[in-house]
């Protein structure tokens, strides 16, 4: 995880930043993920924090999603 985590900040998807002292931090997650071959076997770990969605409030915390169709 101290890999992903650090290969985040050097890409620059994820920046630390001290919240505003009248707002409450969001819950999160860690989501871990291993990716197989066609053969069946693994290829490459993967990671993602993730928000829990429950703790959201729209207009407040976020104001569109996104999801991404491929």
């Amino acid at each position: 995880m101290d890999f992903e985590f650090q290969y985040s900040q050097n890409n620059k998807t994820l920046i630390l930043i001290f919240p505003p002292p009248d707002r409450k931090l969001m819950s999160c997650k860690w989501i871990f993920k291993i990716k197989y071959n066609a053969i069946g076997s693994m290829a490459r770990h993967k990671v993602c924090l993730v928000a829990n969605e429950f703790t959201q409030v729209e207009g407040i915390d976020f104001n569109e999603t996104f999801s991404p169709i491929a």
